[in-house]
């Protein structure tokens, strides 16, 4: 499991949304990319369930693989905030 703080400052805040602040899908998906440690080619799904806020701590799992993707979980605490699916880049080997 990787985790992640979200600072209450995170410059993605400013605009989205004034008065009701949450994180970006694309934000969340991008520290799912950081936290799969491999190249990716993108994702496959992305499924949003709850928004995150300022100051919550993203918790990212990976499953195995299947039919040429990773599934990924991202939770707050016990909820699941998006599931999903990561593609990796072929290994030409």
């Amino acid at each position: 499991m990787i985790c992640v703080d979200i600072p209450v400052d995170h410059p993605a805040f400013t605009g989205h949304f004034p008065g009701h602040p949450i994180l970006p899908g694309v934000c969340i998906l991008n520290y799912v990319t950081v936290a799969f440690q491999k190249p990716s080619q993108g994702f496959r799904s992305a499924k949003f369930l709850k928004p995150v806020r300022p100051g919550e701590t993203l918790q990212i799992t990976f499953g195995d693989i299947k039919r040429g993707a990773y599934s990924f979980m991202v939770k707050v605490a016990d909820s699941i905030v998006c599931e999903g699916q990561i593609i990796p880049v072929a290994d030409n080997d």
